[in-house]
């Protein structure tokens, strides 16, 4: 993994365009998070400032700031979703109004969420769903927030919804902007305005009905004008309809002929062979049959020509050949996915006739990296299980030798953590019932060192295990010490407390001492750690640290015969003190 981040670092610092050093920095993000939290948002800081706010820093991003608390949360989104100039990516804006959201601060995020659906870079669709968030926030708002809220809203929507949030936005107390005093009404006059006298009402003269002048259809030549104009500005779909429907309103002629190439011309220019064909192809119908059937295979040709099969062989069954069937070449498998799914396919087509070792090497480059890697695993193993079935008394061994064979592929080739977590503990629990302790060990440890921070205890408890069953005190003393540092409560007294029994026994009594000191610092009232290190005081003549471990010890203890034991030797070795 080192080897890998010091190759990204060297790209990085020799490739000069923005985009692609801001996509190389993702990738080594993904890489140092493991060990290097900070490295790793520094990385998408810069990544953010040298290539804006992609999908693929997003979901960098978002997967880092799981483990953080909302209020870093909501600093570390922030800086990453709001760059000058850029358009701001929805997920990214919408994880930052969730994060102050969770941090208290609904106004904030009811803010964040407007800013967005008020965004007119952004789709439609991710405005008027930030929008909904931030009207669901309405009524911790102030209410000229609250309205506009409300009337951003509305300007998403149509119908019934939008009167709704329109009636919602009048409600509100204070006075409307101008022009939002009712839906599509001038806004109120004035207030001061006096008022005037009533005026009897005007009856309107009653109007006739006026004929519509009828306008004259398009003549074919004037629909192919059209279709010419559209095929120059790049709408392809429109002119072939246009032209379609004018040549079959047209009588054939030399006139046709020129408008239909030029037509056919335009369509090929702008790239759209395949429409320009199909123009071509409706030119033919107002042909003689014997005529056409020439030139039809003439089109054909030049649709296969032009990678168009389809269109090829419905055209030379116009013209009168017979319809073959169409090869289609089955596209080689590239993907852990496409493999997993060539292997499906082999077994579906030759049924209980699939040679299983030709399967077994489809499913060897299935077993990670796509969702249905857990299900090529177990169907490789049950067909490594019926290759190993004939081999007689060795059929067990070739058995479980094949499955951990396919268990430490899965394993080296997944990179999703929690399903290399999980296959981490297969294989060492395989490992430990083959007799590998020491190879479950050296699993278990790769595990821990690609554990997040505050994971990892089961994995923990699991190697320290091994290790007492091995007898590995010097490795064991030496795990137990990097386990203190990650854990918390019983579980990490537990842990000082074994810790200071190996060394212990290892003969390094003052360091034994240091670590129960260190467990007593946190846990006073510790009864085994608190006796072991204050015999070692005692016997070294230290009886004052010993006396005051006692008296601390006693605001922590509640078993009354253990606090009577600790009076008694509070005041023995009070007379000691005072004697010496």
């Amino acid at each position: 993994m080192r080897a890998g981040e010091e190759i990204l670092r060297r790209s990085i610092a020799s490739t000069s365009d923005g985009r692609v050093r801001a996509r190389l920095r993702v990738e080594l993000a993904e890489l140092v998070r493991g060990h290097d939290d900070a490295a790793a948002r520094d990385e998408l800081d810069q990544a953010a400032r040298e290539g804006g706010a992609t999908p693929a820093l997003a979901s960098a991003a978002l997967s880092l700031a799981r483990a953080m608390s909302p209020g870093d949360r909501v600093v570390f989104i922030g800086s990453l979703a709001r760059v000058e100039g850029k358009t701001p990516v929805p997920t990214l804006m919408s994880a930052l109004a969730d994060a102050q959201l969770h941090a208290d601060r609904p106004r904030e995020a009811a803010l964040t969420w407007l800013g967005l659906a008020r965004d007119e870079r952004v789709a439609v669709y991710h405005r008027r769903a930030a929008a909904r968030r931030a009207v669901g926030l309405a009524n911790r708002l102030e209410p000229a927030e609250a309205r506009d809220a409300l009337t951003v809203a509305a300007g998403l929507v149509s119908g019934k919804s939008r009167q709704t949030l329109l009636q919602r936005a009048r409600a509100l107390p204070g006075e409307a902007p101008p022009g939002e005093a009712r839906d599509g009404e001038p806004a109120a006059r004035d207030r001061t305005e006096l008022p005037t006298a009533a005026k009897p009402p005007h009856r309107a003269p009653p109007v006739r009905a006026r004929s519509k002048p009828t306008r004259a259809p398009a003549g074919p030549a004037a629909v192919l004008e059209r279709a010419l104009v559209e095929a120059r500005a790049g709408h392809a779909n429109r002119a072939r309809r246009l032209g379609e429907e004018a040549i079959r309103l047209s009588a054939a002629g030399t006139e046709l002929t020129a408008r239909v190439g030029a037509l056919d011309t335009a369509l090929r220019e702008g790239g759209f062979m395949k429409d320009a064909l199909r123009v071509r192809r409706t030119h033919l119908e107002a042909f003689e049959s014997d005529s056409a059937r020439v030139a039809l295979r003439a089109l054909a040709e030049e649709a296969d020509a032009a990678g168009l099969p389809a269109l090829a062989a419905d055209w030379r069954a116009d013209a009168g050949a017979a319809r073959g069937a169409t090869p289609v070449a089955a596209r080689a498998p590239s993907t852990p996915a496409e493999y997993y799914l060539a292997a499906q396919r082999l077994l579906a087509r030759d049924g209980a006739g699939a040679a299983p070792k030709l399967v077994l090497g489809l499913l060897d480059k299935a077993l990670a990296g796509h969702p249905g890697a857990d299900a090529a695993l177990a169907l490789s193993e049950t067909i490594a299980a019926k290759i190993s079935a004939g081999n007689g008394a060795g059929e067990v061994a070739a058995r479980q030798s094949a499955a951990l064979d396919l268990l430490r592929a899965a394993h080296a080739a997944e990179f999703e953590p929690t399903r290399r977590a999980r296959l981490g503990r297969r294989l060492a629990e395989m490992l430990e019932s083959r007799g590998d302790a020491i190879g479950a060990v050296a699993v278990l440890e790769s595990a821990l060192g690609e554990a997040a921070p505050g994971e990892g205890e089961r994995v923990r408890a699991e190697r320290a295990r091994l290790l007492r069953a091995l007898g590995r005190s010097r490795e064991l003393a030496a795990a137990l010490e990097k386990d203190a540092g990650a854990l918390a409560g019983d579980a990490r007294l537990a842990v000082l407390a074994e810790h200071a029994t190996l060394l212990d026994v290892a003969g390094e009594a003052e360091k034994a001492l240091d670590v129960r000191l260190m467990a007593l610092a946190e846990f006073p009232g510790a009864a085994p750690v608190l006796d072991e290190a204050r015999r070692r005081l005692e016997a070294t003549g230290r009886v004052g640290e010993s006396l005051a471990l006692a008296i601390a010890a006693l605001d922590h203890t509640t078993d009354a015969e253990r606090r009577g034991r600790l009076l008694r030797d509070v005041a023995t070795l009070t007379e000691r003190a005072g004697t010496s």
